[in-house]
């Protein structure tokens, strides 16, 4: 039992930073307390990665996967979705279960196609599919409240810099469903702290996908608000990295 519970500690904290191809448990700390510039999506982040390494367990999975966070990280971005336009509420909690079960699952079946016949991971394969599925059955379910996008109620201190540079942060907060630049600010730093090789790649990784975006003259509004940016930054960071 104690040693189920470190194995779920540890694997917690590596979910985090397994979305930046890392696995670091003090990494993940960090970048756990990065999403609390957003308290509901921390929380349903969190349940999101308890619940999946709690199922996986229970189910026997090989506990090396889930204390690395090959499990807990696609729970991390399910719990971290769900909270954006919703009330976090019994309701959200129970269909946010219902969701990581689907999602446990999901994930076991991926591994075992792609691995044995394409040789390939999942990686967050698994949080796209679900994530499809439960946002279109939100369309039909009406015990959810719906909410205006949590702001960060510091934002306005922000200090006016090049929104290029601005731009950058969202999208590093993005990756999280964070849209307070403070939140993008604390993971550049953690990013340039542990790694200046990554935190390079993500710099580049953006600037390269910055510049094909306004040379095919793409929509910014995307980029300004850190929901396309970050697909760049995790691209740079995984080819590179």
């Amino acid at each position: 039992m104690k040693n189920s519970l470190k194995t779920v500690g540890i694997s917690t904290l590596s979910a985090y930073s397994t979305v930046l191809f890392s696995g670091s448990p003090i990494l993940g700390f960090l970048i756990f307390c990065a999403t609390l510039f957003n308290p509901p999506a921390a929380l349903t982040g969190l349940l999101g990665i308890l619940f999946s390494n709690f199922l996986a367990l229970f189910l026997g999975v090989y506990e090396e996967r889930i204390r690395k966070g090959l499990y807990g990280f696609n729970g991390l971005l399910v719990g971290l979705s769900v909270s954006i336009y919703h009330q976090v509420d019994l309701n959200l909690i129970i269909i946010l279960l219902a969701a990581i079960i689907l999602l446990v699952f999901v994930t076991l079946s991926l591994e075992y196609i792609l691995s044995y016949f394409f040789g390939l991971p999942v990686l967050s394969l698994p949080f796209v599919i679900v994530s499809i599925i439960l946002y279109l059955s939100f369309y039909d379910y009406k015990g959810l409240t719906n909410k205006q996008a949590y702001v960060f109620p510091y934002d306005n201190l922000f200090p006016e810099i090049p929104y290029y540079i601005l731009y950058y942060l969202k999208s590093l907060g993005g990756i999280f469903f964070q849209s307070s630049p403070w939140s993008g600010l604390c993971i550049a730093i953690i990013l340039l702290i542990s790694s200046r090789i990554v935190f390079l790649l993500s710099v580049l990784g953006f600037g390269l996908g910055l510049t094909f975006h306004i040379f095919l003259n793409g929509n910014l509004d995307g980029i300004a608000i850190g929901n396309v940016g970050f697909n760049y930054i995790l691209t740079s960071i995984g080819v590179g990295g």
